[in-house]
């Protein structure tokens, strides 16, 4: 019996959350995702009729590819459930430990970055549904409200590299952190183009910080990771192809900043560059082609970002989201490897 596309990503799907589940030997961390993805899993189907009664849906991009034209009229902005449970429950945890300890530093910061990206992906998302068209913050605008926020959560946050240096490398580690911040958030974003993508390789990405969480014992990570991880199995189940809800940049910036502040607080930024390699595969197909056709006027890639000049070439939307779990998955299982995590 042929099974479509659809159900065979369900059943990876559980399959690969049962088993990192099972390699979870936390109580509170496994009961934080069980409750993660059955609240999302539950408000999901009812939140997809509002947003489709509300017509907040799916306005697509007039370059892209033609049959990305049968995806006009699916509701966006599905990242609201996956960000809203992890940011309230955490912050609800916060304030649960402010009573018992005063070191609440690390989830003030993870919840800050959670809600600020994500508060900056609504209102380009809401522009878009307001205005019924695919342009919502100016670039320009949106890039300082990224960098603002930004660098309000490097000075909250625990960890602060900058600290080790003086005089120039101050400013210049800082700066980079920013980026980092900002430039992974923005990947992630980018890499949101097809059913499936953004959000399963972000599930993987997060199950390696939630495992090197676990063996630093930093339990800032390990709540909101937690609760995010069980948040967008749910959205997945509702996100493959074909989408039912879209996460719009409202998740897919939330994510990336999630992620680079992780690397962060983890004290391992760089592990970022090699398990997100998808995500910045598809920022330095982007940066190649905008650059390249500035100076020559021609292209490199039929379709930029990466995904879309796969489309192009012939590659099913399943082909790519499975291609880029399993590169995702073997980098961050050798990463784990090679540096004993």
């Amino acid at each position: 019996m042929k099974i479509n596309n659809n159900r065979l990503f369900k059943i990876i799907l559980i399959v690969y959350s049962t088993v990192f589940l099972l390699m979870e030997h936390n109580a509170f961390l496994l009961s934080l995702t069980i409750l993660g993805f059955g609240l999302a899993f539950i408000i999901y189907p009812p939140f997809i009729k509002i947003l489709k009664k509300s017509k907040d849906v799916q306005q697509i991009k007039e370059d892209g590819p033609t049959w990305h034209e049968t995806k006009a009229g699916t509701p966006t902005m599905g990242g609201l459930l996956f960000i809203a449970i992890p940011a309230v429950v955490g912050l609800g945890i916060v304030l649960y430990r402010l009573i018992l300890s005063q070191e609440v530093r690390g989830l003030i910061s993870i919840v800050f970055v959670l809600v600020a990206f994500a508060g900056i992906g609504f209102i380009d998302d809401f522009k878009k549904v307001s205005q019924k068209q695919n342009l919502g913050l100016r670039a320009r605008d949106k890039f300082v409200l990224q960098l603002l926020l930004g660098l309000i959560y490097l000075f909250i946050s625990p960890v602060q590299p900058w600290r080790d240096y003086k005089g120039f490398f101050v400013v210049l580690v800082l700066g980079f952190c920013l980026i980092w911040v900002v430039g992974f958030s923005n990947a992630v974003n980018l890499t949101d183009g097809i059913d499936g993508l953004a959000g399963g390789t972000s599930l993987i990405v997060i199950s390696f910080y939630l495992i090197v969480a676990f063996a630093k014992r930093n339990w800032s990570v390990l709540i909101i990771g937690s609760l995010l991880f069980g948040t967008l199995v749910a959205f997945l189940w509702f996100n493959f192809k074909p989408a039912k809800i879209f996460m719009g940049d409202l998740g897919s910036l939330a994510i990336g900043a999630f992620l680079a502040a992780s690397s962060i607080q983890l004290g391992m930024i760089w592990s970022l560059l090699f398990v997100g390699l998808v995500f910045v595969g598809e920022t330095l197909s982007d940066i190649i082609q905008v650059g390249y056709h500035h100076f020559t006027g021609k292209r490199v890639f039929k379709m930029a970002p990466m995904h879309h000049h796969l489309e192009l070439s012939g590659w099913s939307e399943e082909k790519i989201n499975y291609f880029s779990y399993i590169l995702t998955l073997i980098v961050a299982l050798t990463y784990i490897i090679l540096m004993k995590v």
